[in-house]
């Protein structure tokens, strides 16, 4: 999910830094990811191979590749919040995680576990899982919050609801940043974009 999130942003930089050069303006960068980059641990995002690295067809490879995928959302957050304070662009990065939401996704891999699912469904969601109004509460903090406006908020990472957390320690660092960035940007060539 990093690339289709990192192009997009990409594609409309222009747009947004025309806005914030707006008097009165407010605009912001929300990416969602998960307390779950904190799982996973990358040595390096250097080449086009590390995103294409084969953590096994099981559920904890999945996961694994769920977890980088988040860990690269906040580095691109961080990357492009450093950068556009550099260009002196008035504009708020924040990465998100919304909770452990119950989704539709959710349901169906519970649905998906003979027996044990079921009681995962009527035990362990209730406890664990909050509403899907409930795990949009940050993504619209964040968004439209009036507090997300001071600077404080810079390149943050939010925790429900609206909590500025500490993320992990691959999160916070720079080498990796900039080895994403640079190979996201190879990527994209590669492929035209």
């Amino acid at each position: 999910s990093h690339i289709s999130h990192f192009l997009l942003t990409e594609i409309l930089l222009p747009l947004l830094k025309s806005t914030a050069a707006q008097d009165d303006s407010d605009v912001r960068i929300v990416n969602v990811t998960s307390i779950y980059h904190t799982r996973v641990k990358v040595e390096s995002f250097v080449g086009k191979e590390s995103f294409s690295k084969d953590y096994g067809d099981t559920l904890s490879g999945h996961l694994y590749v769920y977890g980088v995928s988040k860990l690269a959302n906040i580095l691109h957050i961080k990357h492009l919040q450093a950068q556009l304070n550099s260009e002196s662009a008035r504009i708020t990065c924040l990465a998100v995680h919304p909770g452990t939401v119950r989704t539709t996704g959710v349901q169906r891999f519970f649905d998906s576990i003979r027996f044990f699912g079921w009681f995962l469904q009527k035990v362990v969601e209730p406890i664990w899982f909050v509403s899907w109004t409930q795990g949009a509460m940050t993504s619209a903090f964040a968004a439209a919050g009036k507090e997300t406006k001071r600077k404080m908020y810079e390149g943050a990472y939010l925790t429900p609801v609206g909590k500025i957390s500490k993320p992990s320690e691959n999160a916070m660092d720079e080498r990796l940043r900039n080895e994403l960035y640079e190979t996201t940007k190879e990527v994209l060539k590669e492929m035209g974009l």
